[in-house]
């Protein structure tokens, strides 16, 4: 019994081995503005300080594994995870996990609700410009500003079916455009 009792506790403290008890993070989101998404979440108040967190996606389309984002492996309290380029498709399903971790601890996997890019979007508003051309008016619609040239390139195609509709106060008079 003595050799089983040593042998127990010499494999329960061996290096490799990680134990999971640390709190989870919880409150994990994902927000998105112009097409720019990201995910926060908070940590536990019981969180030791020399805490780290790594944040994974799934795509449901692609029902592969969960897939580490590589700019959000080790992340500290309180820093957010930009997910725009993790999810390429905004027709597609994501959702996003996070773990907390330290060299010889983890927490469980705390995950955010499902999330699609074209639908859960805010969309800001257009960029209007109008000017004056003698008798008639210039105006142009344009998406409104983004970071990168993706999130650019998606804003521009949901912007291309805007209607706009120009009604002059002084006679009423209306003018249409697509």
């Amino acid at each position: 019994m003595g050799l089983w009792i040593l042998l127990h506790f010499h494999l329960g403290n061996a290096p490799w081995s990680v134990s999971v008890s640390l709190p989870d993070p919880f409150n994990v989101s994902v927000a998105s503005f112009n097409m720019e998404h990201t995910l926060s979440f908070t940590p536990d108040p019981g969180t030791p300080s020399d805490t780290h967190f790594r944040v994974h996606i799934l795509n449901f389309r692609r029902k592969t594994s969960w897939t580490p984002v590589a700019r959000c492996l080790v992340l500290t309290a309180g820093e957010t995870c930009n997910l725009t380029r993790a999810f390429k498709n905004p027709l597609d399903q994501y959702r996003a996990r996070v773990q907390a971790f330290t060299p010889t601890q983890t927490s469980n996997w705390t995950l955010s609700g499902q999330f699609q890019p074209l639908t859960d979007t805010v969309l800001g508003p257009p960029k209007v410009t109008v000017s004056g051309c003698g008798n008639c008016l210039h105006l142009q619609v344009s998406p409104p500003t983004a970071r990168g040239l993706q999130q650019y390139k998606q804003l521009k195609d949901l912007y291309r079916g805007i209607h706009c509709l120009v009604r002059r106060t002084r006679d009423g008079a209306q003018a249409e455009t697509t």
